[in-house]
């Protein structure tokens, strides 16, 4: 995923928390938070050219919101979205 404009993308690798909420925290004239977005492993379909993945938005007060499901398709060599649906 790009970083995009003055925007900087944090992960959490295998399970870790990073401790941003603390990192806000304490940096808060230079930093703010945005929102988290919790993304899962992408499962591919067995001609390779279907697959789905999870996303979960939460956003700076901690509100979770409706967890979705990705269907993508690989079409002319470019993966799209076929269908969200809600989970």
């Amino acid at each position: 995923m790009p970083v995009i404009g003055r925007y900087e993308l944090y992960q959490a690798t295998h399970g870790k928390e990073l401790g941003l909420r603390d990192f806000f925290k304490d940096n808060k004239n230079q930093y703010s938070e945005v929102g988290m977005i919790r993304l899962s492993n992408v499962v591919f379909g067995e001609n390779k050219e279907t697959g789905c993945f999870f996303y979960e938005i939460i956003d700076p007060g901690g509100h979770g919101h409706p967890s979705k499901i990705i269907f993508v398709e690989k079409t002319f060599n470019k993966w799209t979205i076929a269908r969200e649906d809600y989970f």
